[in-house]
């Protein structure tokens, strides 16, 4: 890849804010649907802004689907909403890690996005609110006539 990223020392703590946000998202249900929102609108976001500043235009094939691979594993926390399962947020977050880690200065910007679906993986998928059961009320749990 044949761009670089200015980068702050601080930058590079955002995995630990992923993290703390993740143990928050496992108390706080409100917070997992906040998390599933976060790196797939840094990633969207992201790249169309590459998309329109002709980045992607300078860059040769393999950046380009680096970056497309980076944007398709940042919308993974929304897969795995929608399936009830958080299988999708930790293989996105594995894989994009690996990316990172392979391709440091090119996903430098894709780390808030990474910090979010790790955040998501962590936390897991919002459960779906379950209605409780009826309850029963006073004398109404005594047999029927009519059912014997």
């Amino acid at each position: 890849m044949s761009f670089t990223v200015a980068y702050q020392d601080w930058y590079l703590a955002l995995p630990l804010v992923g993290i703390v946000a993740g143990f928050i998202g496992r108390r706080y249900r409100w917070m997992r649907y906040v998390l599933v929102g976060l790196g797939p609108l840094y990633g969207a976001a992201l790249f169309v802004l590459l998309s329109i500043g002709a980045v992607l235009a300078g860059t040769d094939a393999l950046g380009v689907a680096v970056i497309i691979l980076a944007t398709t594993f940042s919308l993974a926390p929304i897969l795995s909403a929608w399936k009830g399962s958080r299988t999708p947020s930790v293989v996105a977050t594995v894989a994009l890690v690996a990316m990172t880690g392979l391709f440091f200065y090119a996903l430098l910007l894709w780390l808030p996005a990474t910090t979010a679906v790790l955040a998501a993986a962590i936390a897991g998928p919002p459960r779906r609110r379950v209605k409780p059961a009826p309850s029963v009320r006073a004398g109404d749990d005594r047999l029927d006539a009519t059912s014997r």
